[in-house]
């Protein structure tokens, strides 16, 4: 974000649904990270995420518009260069983009944290009918992410904690050490899987 010159703390809700549950602090500042899903460079009118050209809401926090794209030698998307547009400011401009992402800035996100995402370990919903097993065993069942960012306020959970990652799904803690924290996806937000009948 080429015009954010300094990092600051804004206040986000622990629910977006649930304010009985209070608030807690994360970091903005110049460089944030978004869902890769959430960018592409052709943007059409059913698509709400970010596009060149386009303004997009941050959750919670104003607006930015994509200036320029960023790419490596084989034409894959490195990075994005945007302007940001505070709330206020974009109120006054009549700036109401139609999508709002999650985002998390890597300067206070927790580090060194291993994301498992689970999924079921069958393709039927009964696999001893089908005789052998083995070939109903889902070879995606388990998709391992190193390296994950997510919000600070993760990093002070202790095990067996538990956090809904918008979008992502309900997560717990399952091992945490000094620089490392590794978390399970208990359950998606939605259930994708249909057996096999």
């Amino acid at each position: 974000l080429a015009n954010v010159t300094e990092p600051r703390w804004i206040s986000v809700p622990n629910h977006p649904k649930k304010p009985e549950w209070g608030v807690h602090d994360v970091l903005f500042d110049s460089t944030i990270y978004i869902e890769r899903s959430d960018f592409r460079l052709e943007d059409s009118k059913d698509y709400f995420g970010l596009a060149p050209g386009k303004d997009v809401g941050l959750r919670y926090n104003g607006v930015i518009h994509c200036d320029d794209v960023v790419k490596d030698g084989h034409g894959n998307v490195l990075s994005l260069k945007a302007t940001y547009v505070s709330p206020e400011e974009a109120s006054a401009q009549g700036r109401k983009p139609k999508g709002h992402l999650h985002w998390v800035s890597p300067r206070s996100g927790a580090g060194g944290v291993t994301a498992h995402l689970f999924e079921p370990l069958f393709f039927s919903s009964n696999p001893s009918e089908n005789g052998d097993f083995i070939h109903d065993i889902n070879p995606n069942s388990k998709e391992t992410i190193t390296g994950a960012i997510v919000d600070a306020s993760v990093e002070k959970g202790e095990v067996g904690d538990r956090f809904q990652f918008e979008r992502v799904g309900y997560f717990i803690i399952d091992k945490k050490e000094s620089n490392t924290m590794e978390l399970n996806r208990t359950t998606g937000l939605k259930d994708k899987h249909k057996p096999r009948q």
